[in-house]
């Protein structure tokens, strides 16, 4: 199965793997993609940045991002999301977390709001409905699953941190306004 994660798709090298920004990465990937799937490769990306965000996965960059030849239909399409490891239960010091993301979006790693997803959504070429019922739909899963989220090895405080921030950022995005 042919595979090329982002970095080798933006020609970077592996040190090079948080340089650049999630806007510019896409946007090359869009350009590689199957045009079959090309909407439903923008919608793969946005999902992966946004649950990236919401979930606290801060080590998004270049290398956790791939597109692939589908073996079933042999298109270039973005392959499935991997390496989804929530970093706001590991403690940069014994009362804090990074909250920041890998790599920006909109020149930011943090304190995403909804204009700045759906600006992304924007220069991706998503419609601005479909952006939102992504947001919404993944903010209401990730805050029903969090509560329920144990890990054995990590501070109570920290776990008790994680839970907060995961819950403070769907909130943000679960009452959006769909239009039907």
């Amino acid at each position: 199965i042919h595979v090329e994660d982002g970095l080798q798709v933006i020609n970077g090298m592996p040190s090079e793997k948080f340089d650049g920004s999630w806007d510019v990465l896409s946007q090359k990937i869009l350009e590689i993609v199957d045009p079959q799937v090309w909407e439903q490769s923008a919608q793969d990306l946005f999902k992966l940045y946004f649950y990236s965000y919401v979930s606290g996965n801060g080590d998004l960059h270049a290398k956790n991002v791939s597109v692939w030849t589908n073996p079933d239909t042999n298109i270039v399409e973005v392959s499935p999301s991997y390496d989804l490891t929530s970093l706001v239960f590991y403690p940069l010091d014994k009362n804090t977390v990074d909250k920041t993301m890998g790599l920006p979006l909109n020149k930011s790693k943090n304190n995403f709001k909804p204009a700045d997803f759906l600006a992304y959504a924007q220069r991706i070429g998503l419609d601005e409905q479909s952006a939102k019922q992504i947001m919404v739909d993944i903010s209401k899963t990730v805050s029903r699953e969090i509560g329920n989220f144990q890990a054995p090895n990590i501070y109570e405080v920290i776990m008790n941190q994680g839970k907060e921030i995961i819950t403070e950022r769907c909130a943000v995005f679960m009452d959006l306004a769909i239009e039907q």
